[in-house]
């Protein structure tokens, strides 16, 4: 089961333009279980949806000084993101979830990936 999230409601709740969602993305929970046709099975349990990506704050880590969170992309693919407070840089892994490097951000939930990460650093302790 895939759950689809319309473009209005992503647009009113994060506030993006609609050129800016030009692209329908599916919503991949934290812990992703696959039945035998490869469709993901839905459990939102500490999930939190950034553009077009969903990460587990549930589960933070720190290493390095830098914040690193679990997730899957729109399309279902594992991945992480690392968040740099001190520099308000994001860097994030590609398929192979090796990194790719250090980066200001360019999207809007990116700045939001930061400013919430950051702003609950001391959670993660």
């Amino acid at each position: 089961m895939i759950n689809l999230i319309p473009q209005f409601i992503l647009i009113s709740l994060f506030g993006f333009s609609s050129s800016y969602l030009e692209f329908k993305f599916s919503i991949i929970p934290a812990s992703v279980k696959y039945d035998s046709n490869s469709l993901p099975i839905i459990s939102q349990k500490h999930v939190k949806i950034y553009g077009p990506l969903q990460l587990q704050i549930s589960d933070v880590k720190i290493k390095d000084n830098s914040l690193i969170v679990k997730g899957y992309n729109r399309k279902g693919q594992p991945l992480y993101i690392a968040v740099n407070c001190l520099r308000k840089q994001i860097n994030s892994t590609g398929e192979s979830l090796n990194w790719k490097g250090w980066e200001n951000p360019k999207y809007q939930f990116e700045f939001v990936i930061i400013e919430e990460l950051c702003k609950n650093k001391p959670l993660y302790n």
